[in-house]
């Protein structure tokens, strides 16, 4: 229902749902459903793609991303068209194990979309997040997951990112997008 519904055609969400020292708007639990309502984080996804690709021509860094991101894309109206053609026989299809294969894709393509958001809200942060390398190798491991096309990683991209992990080792520091000191 949702992909019939809301993929490739929900508007795309505000940048700063990716930022993770934005403030969050209260919690609506009135606005939770079950089905149907819109996937903002396909909707970045495109949008996201669309502004990397202009991005193309800065490096090789920069085209590798906006190689993923196209992939991505591709995958999610590949998905569409897959569960679009999905029976709607109500409870019958969340046990359907080709339902269930592609609610798997569709989390990791959710995963991509993330990233990229992460990536691009960092714009001019000087942070290691504002760095496209961490954004290629993980798309480039989400997309080998997938099975989508994935670019050779470009020189420096593995470097950069074992760097940034070796740092935050010997400071003591969380790996997440947070890199917050740790007790201890």
């Amino acid at each position: 229902m949702l992909a019939r519904q809301s993929w490739l055609r929900t508007d795309e969400p505000p940048g700063r749902l990716f930022l993770p020292e934005a403030p969050l708007p209260a919690f609506d639990y009135r606005r939770l459903s079950v089905l149907g309502g819109d996937d903002v984080l396909v909707a970045a996804l495109v949008g996201s793609a669309e502004r990397i690709g202009a991005l193309r021509s800065a490096g090789p860094v920069w085209a590798a991303l906006a190689d993923l991101a196209e992939s991505f894309v591709t995958e999610v109206r590949a998905l569409r068209a897959q569960c679009a053609a999905l029976p709607e026989a109500g409870r019958s299809a969340l046990v359907d194990p080709r339902a269930c294969m592609l609610a798997e894709r569709h989390g990791l393509v959710l995963a991509a979309a993330a990233c990229l958001g992460v990536w691009l809200g960092q714009d001019g942060t000087g942070s290691f997040l504002d760095d496209p390398a961490w954004a290629v190798l993980a798309l480039s491991r989400i997309g080998r997951r997938l099975g989508v096309p994935v670019p050779e990683l470009p020189d420096g991209v593995t470097a950069t990112v074992l760097g940034e992990l070796l740092a935050r080792f010997r400071d003591g520091r969380s790996f997440d997008l947070y890199a917050a000191q740790l007790a201890g």
